[in-house]
Formats: structure tokens, C-alpha cells, sequence
């Protein structure tokens, strides 16, 4: 049995909204036998709000699924301003604090240190704590940063600051002992900058979707259900569905809606544009706790995947939502300019190569109109998929021999 500590910022658990992954790998290596103690804010990064009680403590400990929760009371912030840069930077030195106070009295003293990536300031403290406690470090990176921001447009390539987070960056890389990561070709991206050896593939896993999902939610209807479920930000392109959208109003097809259920920066515009367009066939709901995700899902009649197509894709990409979408049985339309996916892969869905409303809109009704046999054959192509691969045992397995020969 070993000692694991899992330091994520933005992490939830099944009753909030927000991605369960480091929730989930604390419950896998758990029910392996292993001692784990999971790092995360008090402050929620969907619903803008604490959630727990602090009062004056800086952090609270609860036991939950046979591991331990460390709340840190984080900074609260309600867009992105300073007050967000002010928590990602607060959360890093109460975690210093708060960890140097609790190991080998409330928590284990920790054999690895497994940090996400994002924000950097975060597992630079957790990379100082495995030092303290002779640890070894273990980086996380989902998402490639800082490139994915400059692909964004959020700051250039030639900016000083962008220097400095990739140098911060590579150093984190180099002293990591291991880096995991669920997109397919991280390893290609380590290989550029000469550590190949250190990577290691650990997938997503979806099992409360594979354990919970009933798909007998969707009731005879005339109109055809497509849904998203995820984040409302300026990579999401939730413009471009909205635009489609607009273009089947135009041409008086009106027995195609879309739920769209999450939040994000780009929301109220979002909504306010399909106000202004007269798109009742859109609707809006709030983010959910996880728990609630498959009564959306399991009334959709297909999930909707849209996204701008970033240089770092060229790595794979691989959110949340596609395995919960997998999970779900039902077939995949990506819209946007992406190199080729999963869908293509096992033939769970449509890919969409153009960020075209039209084309978007024209594939829209083909899916429409396939016959539902053909639709339920997609889905169950994916179901098949997520049962094999996506599962928690078949990931914390593939987490569990990473931290093993880190």
C-alpha cells in the first residue's frame, strides 16, 4: 500500500458540477488498497460559490469512498479578472501551509504527489512538498498550457509572459517523475522537447455514467433531441451551433432542439444572442452536479461535440464530456475544422469538417432523418467502446502502473 496525494484545483465530486476525474482516480487507487488524500478548493469554480462551511478554518478534512478530502477555503472570484489569478495563487501557498501542518498527523505523510498541471502555480507547491517530504512527483496535463492559450488568442506567442509560463512549464516536466496524460499522442509531444520516457497514457474514465446511465429516458417525440453538456468558453464555439441553428429557422425546419447544460464566461452572450435570433428551439440550462448529467443524457437523441480547432489538438483530444457521451449509447456530431476523432475511429457519430452553419445545419437533418436502427448502431458502437476502455478499474489500473514505476 502506498501513500497518494492528488493536488488538483478545479476538481469536484459526484454532487457538484465540474470534472470528477481526480475524484475518480482517489476512489480507484482506494479501492486498490492504497492510502489517498485529495487536494482541492473549497470555492467551486462552476457555481461561484463555498461549498462547505469554513467560517475561520482554513481547510477542512472529510472521509469519503475510503479516501480523504482536503477542502482548502479558496479566493472567491466571479469572472476572470484578478480576483481568479489572486485564488490560483492563495490556493498554492495554503496548500504549502496546510500540507506542512496535517502530514503524519491528519493525512499520511505521502510516497507520490500527483498534481495537475493547471493553473501552474498549484503543482509548483506540490512539487516543492515532494521535495520536503521526499516524495516522488507526478504531473497531470490535460490540457497543454501555455500553448492552448496562445492558440486562443489569449496572449502571443512573442509575449514575455508566454516565455516565462513555458519555462515554468518545461521545469515542472523535468523534475516530474512521470507525466500522465489521457490525450492519445501526448507522448509525441514530450518526444519533441526529449523526454519520451517519461510519459505514460492513463484515459478518461466515465463509470458513473457506465453504472447509472438508463437508456430508456427518451419518450416518443416528433422533434429530435441533440444536447451538449460542458463548458461555455471561447474554445467551445457554442456560436457556431447557434449559427446552424438560426440557419434551420431559416429554411423553416423546426423539429430539431438543442440543451445546451453548463456554464462559462461566454453564457450570457450565448443566450442573449439566441434571444435576439427568436431560437426557441435552443434552451439553456444551468450546470448540474454530476450526479443529475445522465437525465440529460438519456433524453438526447444525440450529443452535439463543437470546438475551435486549436495547433495543440494536433496531440489528441479527448474531454470529459466525449466519454460520458460514449457512455450514453447515442450517436456523436462534432462540428469544426479537428483532425480525426474517436468517432471516426469506431463510427459512434459524424465528424463535421467545416465550421460552415450551413453544412453544420444540412448534417444536422441527415442525422435527423437516419432511421433510429441506424442512430442506435451508432451508439452502441460506442457503448462497446466505453465498457472496454473507459471504465475506473481499467483506468486506475493504467493510473496505479504509472505511479508504480515513477
Amino acid at each position: 500500500m502506498s501513500s497518494i496525494w492528488i493536488v488538483k484545483h478545479y476538481a469536484a465530486d459526484p454532487s457538484l458540477p465540474g470534472s470528477i476525474r481526480q475524484y475518480e482516480f482517489a476512489r480507484g487507487l482506494a479501492e486498490r488498497g492504497h492510502d489517498v488524500t485529495l487536494f482541492v478548493s473549497g470555492f467551486n469554480h462552476r457555481t461561484k460559490q463555498y461549498i462547505r462551511d469554513f467560517r475561520a478554518a482554513s481547510h477542512l478534512i472529510e472521509s469519503e469512498d475510503g479516501f480523504k478530502i482536503v477542502w482548502i477555503k479558496g479566493f472567491p472570484y466571479y469572472k476572470n479578472d484578478w480576483r481568479r489569478v489572486a485564488d490560483t495563487f492563495s490556493l498554492a501557498i495554503k496548500f504549502w501551509k496546510i500540507a506542512g501542518r496535517i502530514a503524519g498527523r491528519e493525512v499520511s505523510r505521502p510516497e507520490v504527489i500527483l498534481a495537475n498541471s493547471v493553473p501552474l502555480f498549484l503543482p509548483f507547491a506540490a512539487y516543492l512538498a515532494s521535495r520536503k517530504f521526499k516524495a516522488r512527483f507526478v504531473l497531470e496535463v490535460a490540457d497543454i498550457w501555455p500553448q492552448g492559450i496562445a492558440d486562443m488568442g489569449v496572449i502571443s506567442e512573442h509575449n514575455p509572459l508566454f516565455g516565462m509560463l513555458k519555462r515554468c512549464e518545461l521545469f515542472l516536466y523535468r523534475k516530474a517523475h512521470k507525466i500522465i496524460s489521457p490525450l492519445p499522442m501526448f507522448e509525441s509531444y514530450l518526444a519533441a522537447i526529449g523526454l519520451r520516457d517519461k510519459a505514460a497514457f492513463v484515459g478518461r474514465s466515465t463509470d458513473m455514467i457506465l453504472r447509472d446511465f438508463s437508456g430508456n429516458g427518451r419518450k416518443p417525440s416528433n422533434r429530435f433531441q441533440l444536447c451538449y453538456i460542458g463548458g461555455h468558453g471561447p474554445t467551445n464555439d457554442l456560436d457556431l451551433a447557434i449559427r446552424a441553428f438560426d440557419e434551420l429557422q431559416r429554411r423553416g425546419i423546426d423539429n430539431i432542439e438543442l440543451t445546451i447544460v453548463g456554464d462559462g464566461i461566454e453564457k450570457p452572450r450565448l443566450m442573449e444572442e439566441s434571444r435576439r435570433l427568436g431560437l426557441d428551439c435552443i434552451r439553456f440550462e444551468n450546470a448540474v452536479p454530476n450526479f443529475e448529467i445522465p437525465k440529460y443524457l438519456c433524453k438526447a437523441d444525440a450529443f452535439l461535440w463543437i470546438g475551435k480547432p486549436l495547433s495543440v489538438h494536433r496531440y489528441g483530444i479527448f474531454p470529459n464530456k466525449l466519454a460520458d457521451y460514449l457512455a450514453a449509447g447515442r450517436p456523436i456530431i462534432r462540428f469544426g475544422r479537428h483532425p480525426k476523432s474517436i468517432i471516426d475511429q469506431i463510427g459512434c457519430g459524424i465528424t463535421v469538417g467545416s465550421d460552415e452553419p450551413e453544412v453544420l445545419a444540412d448534417e444536422l437533418v441527415k442525422l435527423a432523418a437516419l432511421p433510429s436502427s441506424a442512430r442506435d448502431e451508432m451508439g452502441y458502437r460506442g457503448r462497446a467502446f466505453a465498457e472496454e476502455n473507459l471504465t475506473l478499474a481499467k483506468v486506475s489500473q493504467s493510473l496505479a502502473d504509472a505511479l508504480r514505476v515513477a
